[in-house]
């Protein structure tokens, strides 16, 4: 199934960026290393993969209540 069939079965459609964060917080969830998951997203440095600040700034894993 392609990415657009998926997205269309859902019941909303999901921002890309938002994907990219799934992608993200499913690889380090299940113990990919961290250079590998830098390669998958294909970012430059380690230091945007590691950043928790995006996935907090959308609620994701590491938001923190009432913030």
């Amino acid at each position: 199934m392609k990415l657009a069939q998926i997205l269309r079965a859902g019941r909303r459609k999901a921002p890309s960026i938002s994907l990219r964060h799934f992608f993200a917080t499913t690889l380090m969830s299940n113990g990919v290393e961290p250079q590998e998951a830098q390669k998958a997203l294909r970012h430059a440095n380690l230091r945007i993969t590691l950043d928790p600040r995006p996935l907090a700034a959308e609620g994701g894993p590491t938001a923190r209540p009432g913030r």
